[in-house]
């Protein structure tokens, strides 16, 4: 099994947007946060079957939510770089790198 990493960006990315739709409706937040579980596991899993995007970036579409899970994967790490909304600019992601 490949070794997990959350960057300290997509760390804050995933309290914000939990943070956020927790405000909107009452348990929105935990849906959203079992939906972005549940990809990660699919992304440890087989980190490949996930279109490139940017060079080595790999891209995961987070359903039924508008987010989009940026990673980096190797034989023996992925690394998530963003949880990024699907409707922002996807350059501005880089800028925060």
């Amino acid at each position: 099994m490949r070794e997990f990493v959350l960057t300290p960006i997509a760390m804050s990315d995933l309290e914000e947007a939990e943070t956020w739709y927790e405000s909107q409706q009452f348990k929105l937040g935990t849906r959203f946060s079992e939906c972005v579980t549940t990809k990660f596991s699919e992304i440890q899993a087989a980190p490949h079957h996930f279109p490139l995007q940017f060079d080595a970036v790999r891209i995961a579409v987070l359903k039924p939510f508008p987010y989009l899970i940026l990673f980096e994967a190797d034989k023996v790490r992925v690394t998530i770089l963003a949880v990024y909304h699907s409707h922002r600019d996807p350059q501005v992601w880089k800028q925060r790198q």
